[in-house]
Order: structure tokens, then sequence, then C-alpha cells
């Protein structure tokens, strides 16, 4: 967009870029618009975001800006960024439609057809590479030419645009900076903007370490400068965040005794850590927070090979070279020192030895029954994906018959959370008297996990795996070797066959004995250190064992957890919960401690209750509260307006006794009225009075309401246009000083009819006491009570019968001001 402004102004002498928002200001609100799919014809759908921006009247322009399909069409050959633009074309009543290169907007022969035949229709002028003039037939001509080949530069155009990137790339960063131009975002401790060019235009896009002495000033930026900045209190307050001591923080702390990662992640909140990514998925001044999960520190420790070695590798795809760049050092030294990236990698494969029996959550390995059968707790496996992945951390269950050969699920298991297992142990000792919290001694139990055993259990897991995969592949070797073609004879012959019956017998006759030789004395090394856990823990350490659960993943204290734990028993059933129908998981179990030679039993019990609505009615609890409190304030609500409405709506409608087509979930918009009927609503059994009081309204108006919306009387919607021949009664009698005939009417409703008139007219003398009948003179309206004559329906079903124009009163003494009711009025006339 920025290239066809300079061009266009180039053409034209006409320059708006000056007015147009900036790159990082479009390309925030292109982020956060809807997103339109499209059915692609091929089974695959495809999404396209469109953003208008709207400068007319403070420039005489609009900017359409889109991401789209690449080469793709819709099932009725529609090309989704052609048909917007001619639609907002002649939307706008554009004078002249520019753009960069013509044909990158098509995809298919006749491409842009539409859009040409729009700025024809409205005598317009194109603006392109070719130039800037009216459509007349040789520029017709020439944009169908460039149709023809709009759907070759569409499939081209990846490749192109993956090219251009990397020749716009630098190779080696100098001074803490580098041109940028792809786009995949840096590593941690980077950050990308662009610089200011000519006319304040960006021009340039760098890549900077973002520390004070590489960032580039900002007087210099465009756009894309980060704006974390130290808070007030701070000795650097006001100024940017120096990211890259962040990542060296992470870097120097990760693995060291002491020092967890939730611990970490704490520290990395309080000094304002931030990301590229993030403040790009956000704003420029977001930071993580004290609730982020340890789930951050995995952009740095994906990076390491970058902090280590001073080079970026970026892959763009498309065929295209990666890119490398090197120097990415700050100038004042290393990332971190070697040994520092020693004990993080050794700190890794620790991590990865313990998890690969399933155990990195606490509890994980412990023996236990479950509905009478034995079995094994593991971590659950995180479920979900992109924002709607589910990382609370929960334990399932595996059959203990098997286990760690095959890892199968215990029939009719449900997954329990970490927390509330965790939960249950910390109730349980704090309800037992007498329980000995000496102080524990950190030198003496600074590290008691056993990380050789959790290695050896790791190799077995990689050996089975591996006698597993040898399995597969000599079934395979075996099919192949034996195959018969249909003339009964075998298919490999000669080299081929000699090649295939050699790799089978190097796998039968060789690497299966090795391996299953290395899995017996895995076993037996498993088996000793296994026989050298504790029987129990010792009660001082007991402080520091409750400690540890803070945190469902601490595995500090995992071997002392599972020697403690004894006869834990889970039960699982159904029962009511509030009228839902959930799953609940019920469990028990004994904390056995060692205190003087002697062993005693802490017990402990808890549940867990799960299922789809039970989590649904606690996730949207807090939505309800807020759609209730709304409502109580008297302010409007629509399913638009509010979060989850699919289960908050109706939980609100249950809370207060109605469907959800209830006037007060569905179109009222008065507050006076929502706040009495919602009074009513939530408390059927309080006086018109008691309700008046409280809302400083008449009790006669709370009456009104509860009549109107209450009980089986209540209306399924607020707004109802009044019948036309009852307010052309009314319409009359205001004209002629409250007389009113049967031809009057007709003139004013002519679709009706005489006898229809009449029977409306009989309808008014019984509901009202205003109207009657007089000899010769038809209808006749008394005037109210304030003299006057003019009088209207609302639309809306809480007054009684008309209402005075000049009293604002109703038929039974009910104020109706003209500020806001006015807008309710029929309007015959």
């Amino acid at each position: 967009m920025l290239a066809a402004a300079e061009q266009f102004a180039e053409k034209t002498g006409l320059d708006f870029r000056p007015v147009m928002p900036s790159l990082e200001e479009i390309t925030l609100r292109l982020a956060n618009c809807r997103s339109e799919s499209f059915d692609g014809g091929d089974g695959q759908r495809f999404s396209c975001r469109f953003l208008l921006i709207d400068l007319i009247a403070e420039a005489q322009i609009a900017l359409l800006v889109a991401t789209s399909s690449g080469a793709k069409i819709t099932v009725d050959d529609d090309q989704p960024f052609v048909k917007r633009a001619a639609q907002e074309y002649k939307r706008v009543g554009a004078a002249i439609f520019s753009v960069k290169e013509l044909d990158r907007g098509g995809r298919q022969d006749w491409a842009l057809a539409p859009l040409i035949m729009a700025i024809q229709a409205n005598n317009g002028a194109l603006s392109d590479e070719i130039g800037c003039g009216p459509i007349d037939e040789g520029r017709s001509m020439i944009a169908f030419v460039q149709g023809t080949s709009a759907k070759k530069m569409a499939m081209g155009m990846p490749k192109r645009t993956r090219r251009e990137q990397r020749n716009r790339t630098g190779t080696e960063m100098v001074g803490g900076q580098v041109a940028y131009h792809l786009s995949s975002p840096p590593p941690p401790g980077f950050g990308v903007c662009w610089l200011r060019g000519a006319a304040t235009n960006p021009t340039e896009r760098v890549l900077y370490l973002d520390t004070e002495a590489c960032r580039p000033a900002e007087s210099a930026v465009a756009s894309g400068l980060g704006s974390v900045r130290y808070p007030d209190g701070h000795p650097s307050a006001g100024q940017l965040v120096d990211q890259v001591a962040n990542v060296r923080y992470a870097l120097t702390h990760y693995g060291r005794p002491g020092y967890t990662k939730r611990s970490i992640v704490l520290e990395l909140a309080a000094r304002h850590y931030s990301t590229v990514m993030l403040r790009g998925n956000h704003s420029p001044s977001t930071t993580i927070s004290t609730d982020d999960g340890t789930k951050v520190l995995d952009a740095i420790i994906d990076n390491l090979e970058v902090y280590e070695f001073g080079v970026l590798s970026r892959n763009i795809g498309s065929g295209i070279e990666p890119v490398e760049i090197s120097g990415c050092v700050p100038p004042d030294g290393p990332w971190a020192s070697p040994g520092d990236f020693a004990r993080i990698r050794a700190s890794l494969k620790e991590t990865d030895a313990s998890t690969a029996q399933e155990v990195y959550l606490t509890f994980s390995g412990l023996r236990v029954a479950y509905n009478g059968s034995p079995a094994v707790m593991l971590s659950g496996k995180r479920t979900g994906t992109g924002r709607q992945r589910d990382e609370t951390p929960r334990y399932r269950f595996a059959r203990a018959d098997g286990y760690p050969h095959k890892v199968r699920s215990v029939a009719e298991s449900r997954k329990v959370s970490a927390q509330a297992f965790a939960e249950s142990i910390v109730q349980g000792i704090l309800a037992v008297d007498g329980v000995s919290l000496e102080a524990f001694d950190p030198e003496r139990f600074g590290e008691p996990r056993d990380t050789k055993l959790d290695q050896l259990r790791a190799q077995r897991t990689n050996v089975l795996a591996s006698l597993d995969a040898l399995a597969k592949r000599t079934a395979a070797l075996e099919k192949r070797l034996f195959e018969m073609g249909e003339d009964g004879e075998l298919v490999l012959r000669g080299a081929l066959l000699a090649r295939v019956q050699e790799d089978y017998n190097h796998i039968v006759e060789q690497e299966q004995p090795e391996l299953a030789n290395r899995l017996r004395l895995v076993e037996h090394e498993v088996a000793e250190r296994e026989s050298l856990l504790p029987r129990s823990t010792p009660a001082d350490q007991l402080l520091h064992l409750v400690a540890s659960l803070r945190d469902s993943t601490d595995r500090s204290y995992r071997g002392q957890w599972l020697a403690s734990l004894r006869q834990v028993v889970f039960t699982s059933s159904l029962k009511l919960v509030d009228g839902l129908q959930v799953r609940t998981v019920s469990w028990e179990g004994l904390v056995v401690l060692e205190a003087r030679g002697e062993e005693f039993a802490i017990p402990f019990a808890g549940d867990y209750e799960y299922g789809v609505r039970l989590r649904n009615r606690e996730m949207t609890r807090g939505l309800v509260d807020r759609v209730l409190d709304a409502l109580r304030s008297g302010m409007p609500i629509s399913a638009s307006e509010v979060s989850r409405p699919t289960l908050v709506i109706p939980s609100v409608a249950a809370a207060l006794g109605v469907p959800t087509s209830h006037m007060a979930l569905n179109g009222c918009r008065d507050p006076r009225v929502l706040r009495i009927a919602v009074a009513i609503l939530e408390s059927p059994d309080r006086t018109d009075a008691d309700v008046g009081m409280t809302l400083s309204e008449s009790e006669a108006l709370v009456a009104r309401i509860r009549t109107v919306h209450g009980g089986e009387a209540a209306l399924r919607s607020w707004i109802k246009s009044p019948d036309p021949v009852h307010a052309a009664f009314y319409a009359v009698a205001a004209a002629n000083g409250g007389r009113v005939t049967a031809e009057h009417v007709l003139r004013l409703v002519p679709s009706t009819s005489l006898g229809q008139i009449y029977n409306v007219a009989g309808e008014l003398r019984r509901s009202s006491s205003r109207w009657s009948t007089q000899r010769k003179k038809g209808y006749v309206l008394a005037p109210c009570a304030c003299g006057s004559f003019a009088a209207d329906l609302l639309e809306i079903p809480e007054p009684v019968g008309a209402v005075c124009l000049d009293c604002r009163t109703d038929e039974s003494g009910l104020e109706w001001p003209a500020e806001p009711y006015d807008e309710y009025r029929s309007r015959v006339l």
C-alpha cells in the first residue's frame, strides 16, 4: 500500500502519504478484523481479511487493505479481493482506483472484469504501474491482458515474495542491527522496526538487539519499536526495557539449584520481559504477567543455538535458500557463558529423561487402585490446539499390568486435577494435630530426586520403542520377501531380493538381539535403583514437601512422595450436582511419615467433579454475574455484546426464571423499565411498594410492569408496533379537536375497510373511558385531564392506552416523558 501511494504521487503529484495511518496501526487494525471464510470448491475453505480505512472527510481517500487467498478462488469462481474492491469503489463513489500492480489482484482469466466495469460505470480512472487515466478501449484491452496473466502471477507470488525478502535481508549484524525483511518473528531479546525514509515513510525494516546500545533512535523509527518502559520508581524509569538483559537473566539462571522455571518466570515478569511476537499479538507495551506459565521460557530455550553461537537461521520456504545472520551477539559480551549453556542442556536432558515415562507431574508413577483395579497415575496429555489448548495439569490412570512396556488406560477412568489432588493432601495434613513440623536442613535435603533412576527409566522406554520399530520393519520386509505376483512367482528377484534378504537377516541376527540384551541390562539397573528407594519420608521434611505442592510440575521431592503415599484408592461415580449429572472421582489414602524410628499415617481424601456442562457452568459463572449486574443497573444487553452467548444467555434466563426470548434479554432498551422488571423477576414476592421505594420509582409503575412482564402475561418481545387503524384514531382526534369519522381514518389508512374501522372503534370504547360515540359527530375522544386532545400510542407495552403529548401521562396517570419515549411513538401522520 505504501508503494502504491508512492507510485500514485509520482504519476499524479497528489501525495496522501502524510495522512495515512502508520504501518503499525494498519497491521494491528487488520489483525483485529473479522476473518471471512469462503468455499474453495476443492473441499477446503480459505479465509480473507478486509480493512477499509475511511479518510474521505480528511483527505478524500479511502484505503482498502486485505490479506487474501493466494491463488484460490471460490466455488462460484468469485475472487474475494476483486469483488470487494469493486463493491467498495462503487459504495464510496470513488473517482480513481490506485494500485501498485493491477494483475496482483486477479487469480484467473477475466479476473479483473468486475473491478474494471465498476470503474467504467462511474466514469472513473485507473492508476497502476502503467499510468493514470480513464478506462478507454485501449486501457480496457491492456487490463484484459493483465487479467489473463493473473493466475500465473498468483501462483508464482509466494516464491517471488520470499526471494525478495531474502535479497533485502542482510547476512551479518553490525552494531547490533541488520536489514530484516522476513515474515518470521525473531527470538526474544531482538526487536524489529521500520526506519523512516523520505517524507517520513518507512523504507527499511531492521532487526536489532533490544538493548540501549543497539536500539535505533526513536526519532528514526517509523513503526514497530516496542514501548515497554520501566515504571516510575525504577532507576531507569521511562526508558525502554533492556530485553537483552532479561534473556541473559533466564540463560544464567535456568537449571541452577534453587531456581525453578516458575521462579524465573516470576522474575522475568517483574523485569517486564516481552518479545516481538507477544507485542505483535497484543499491543506494543504488552509484557508477560505473573499468571503466565513456564511455557513462556520455551521461546528462549528453543533458540539456544542462536544465543550460544550468535547465528540466526531462518527458513523461508518455497525452495529458497535459508537466511543466516551472523554476529547476533551483544556488543558488551556473549549472551551467557559456555558453562551456562552446558548446564541448560544437561537440565533439558534430565527433563527429557524424567518425562519420557510421562512423569512431568509430582505424583506421576504412583501405584494406586482405580475402581478396584491396580493402576498407575501418569501425567495427562494436553488437549486441543492454539488458543483452545487446555493446559490444566491433570493425572490419568494406566493399567498396572504391563506398565511401563504398555500404557493402557484403566476402564472407565477419567482425568483428575493435579491441583485438587495436591490440595487434598495439604488439607489432610492441616486437619491432624501433633504432626512434627521440625525445621528442615536445606543442605541435607537439597536435591533428593533420583535423577539416575529417571534416566534409566527413559533408556528403558527408548529401547522398547526401538524394539517395536524393528518389529514393524521386520514384518514389512517379510511381506516384501514373500510377495507373489499374478504369475505366482516372487515379485523380488535378483540383486533386489538379495538386498532385502540381507537387511532382514541383519535385523534378526544382530540388531534385535543387541537391543534385547540392552533391555535386560537396563531392567536390572532399574530394579536395583528402585530397591534403594526409601520406604517412608522423615517428618522433618514435611514443610519442604508441602511447599513443593504449590507447583504441580515440581519433581524435586517426587521420590519422597511416592515412598510416603500408601493405600491410595480412586473411585468414579455419577451423581447430581445442582441438577446436572456429572462424573465424580473420589479418592482417599495415607501419607506415611517417619519420626524417631516410628512411622505414623496421615489420612487424606478428596473428590473432583467434571463434565462438559459443569465446566461450561464454571467458565460462564463470572460472565453470568456481570450480565445480571448490568441488567440490574438498567443496562440493555444483546447476544452480540456478550462473551460465550450460547452459554451465558440461557444461564441468565434461568437465573431470572424466564425464557431466553423474554424482553429483558431480547429487545428492552429502556433502563427504567429494565431495572424494575429485573427486580421483580429476581424477587417476585417483594411488594410493589418495596420495589418502588428501593428503585425510587412509583408503586403504580412497578405494578404495571409486573402485570405486563410477569407470569404468563409476559410478552415475548418488547417492541410491538401498534395497529395502524388504532393509531389513526388518535392522530385524527389530535388534528380535529377530538372528533373522528370513519372517512378521516380511511384517508389515513386506505388499506383498511369500513368494517375494520367500526371494529376498532368498538375496541377503543371498551378499553378506554375516553372514547365515546356521538350522533352525527362520529367518534369522540374526551380531552386529557390537562385539556389536550393530542395523544399517541407507543410501540412499547407498558403505557396504559395512549400517552398525552402535552402532559406526557397515559390513561392511568403514569408519566412517559418525551425524552426518551418519543422514540417509540407510532407516527402515523
